[in-house]
């Protein structure tokens, strides 16, 4: 693992973001109430990421890992959830099960990983004047004479292309603070998704940096990060709600 400084307070994260764009009063409401309940599409996209996880840790070590390693590790992810977990009308844990040990199978058989250089990788940097961002790289390997900045993903539907924020910010990150400039090689950025279909898919989205989609994502982080130090909190309704955890307190608001 490569070591970085200590992380400034106050900061700003992707996810931080993410959260608020879908719902300032939700984003609110994290910070200081627990959710009735976790979605299991949540809990099984974290529990999987933490297989993943695990398959790099070990090959970063020098480990073997095999099938059944993986589906332990999502089985103790989901034993360890505190909240309820929320299945929809045609699942249940044992069908979710089902789902997820053919993921992790798929992913298994499909993985060509390259030199494992980082799993889990902090970095941080100054964006803007009073504006610092912290995030957490999946991956960093070096693989067909480039330095690959990875972001795993899991999705229920086929052909998902991320948005490029996220690996735009880790890339920002990287150029500002140089971590990566000691290998001497040109760093690369992608997403490998692994689909929770039927018939899972693994497959990578490689996304290119250019200067305008950069300072836009950063222009986008400066603005909301403007917003939430203003306080502009309220209810953002759509598909979102549905399955929201935080539906008693938003119903109160803005009488919280």
């Amino acid at each position: 693992m490569i070591a970085i400084a200590e992380v400034a307070k106050p900061h700003i994260s992707h996810s931080q973001v993410s959260t608020y764009a879908t719902c300032p009063l939700k984003w609110k409401l994290c910070r200081t109430y627990k959710p009735a309940h976790t979605l299991v599409c949540l809990i099984t996209g974290r529990a999987v990421h933490k297989a993943m996880e695990a398959y790099y840790i070990a090959n970063l070590e020098g480990r073997h890992v095999t099938h059944e390693d993986l589906v332990n590790v999502y089985d103790q992810e989901i034993s360890a959830e505190e909240l309820p977990i929320k299945y929809g009308k045609r699942e249940s844990p044992e069908s979710v099960r089902e789902t997820v040990t053919s993921m992790l199978d798929v992913f298994l058989r499909e993985v060509k990983p390259g030199e494992v250089i980082g799993v889990e990788q902090e970095v941080n940097c100054q964006l803007a004047a009073g504006l610092r961002f912290v995030g957490f790289i999946d991956l960093i390997e070096k693989k067909d004479d480039a330095l690959w900045i990875v972001d795993l993903k899991t999705s229920g539907k086929s052909n998902t292309i991320p948005e490029p924020d996220q690996l735009l910010l880790y890339c920002e990150c990287i150029k500002r603070t140089k971590l990566l400039d000691d290998f001497g090689l040109p760093v690369k950025l992608r997403y490998d998704v692994l689909t929770k279909l039927k018939t899972p898919t693994l497959s990578s989205v490689e996304i290119e940096p250019t200067p305008h989609l950069t300072a836009r994502v950063i222009e986008r982080m400066k603005q909301t990060y403007k917003a939430m130090n203003l306080d502009l909190i309220y209810p953002n309704s759509g598909w979102q709600c549905a399955g929201c955890g935080y539906q008693d307190q938003c119903a109160r608001w803005p009488d919280l």
